[in-house]
């Protein structure tokens, strides 16, 4: 099977590079002290480690919604209609699906407070947070929350 010998060894090396990404990123992570930074380098490990999850467009997308530049945080409001925004504004409502990030102080499923990515969902009684770190939680009033101006994962 010596064709398949120059796949095999690109891919290792695509592996060995995936791995010392994950290294250099949990190095970072244990280094930082900003809160905000420290959430961001713990979702992008667990994207790294769970990268055999995920097409290398995924990951990819998930990379650049991290590192969007144009984020809004404030606390969320329940619109007339049902649906959450970020303050009072009527535009820009969180719809199913909207990448969101809830900044989760104290709970049981999850290992520190900070910032929590996931996205929006919606069951019968209303909409939730649902994480890639952890368990899903009810969306209420005045929770902090943020949003970027990259919405897509992919």
């Amino acid at each position: 099977m010596f064709y398949l010998d120059k796949f095999y060894t690109s891919l290792k090396g695509s592996m060995d590079l995936l791995e010392k990404a994950c290294t250099e990123v949990y190095e970072a992570y244990k280094r930082e002290t900003d809160v905000l930074k420290r959430s961001e380098l713990r979702y992008l490990l667990r994207m790294l480690e769970n990268a055999d999850g995920y097409n290398y467009a995924t990951l990819y997308g998930h990379l650049a919604y991290v590192m969007s530049q144009d984020r809004q945080e404030g606390t969320l409001h329940l619109n007339s209609n049902g649906r959450f925004t970020l303050g009072k504004s009527k535009i820009n409502e969180f719809t199913s699906g909207e990448p969101i990030e809830l900044y989760i102080d104290k709970h049981e499923d999850y290992d520190e407070p900070g910032w929590y990515f996931g996205r929006v969902e919606y069951r019968g009684n209303g909409y939730y947070f649902f994480s890639y770190q952890g368990e899903p939680i009810d969306l209420k009033p005045g929770m902090k929350a943020a949003r970027r101006t990259t919405r897509s994962w992919a």
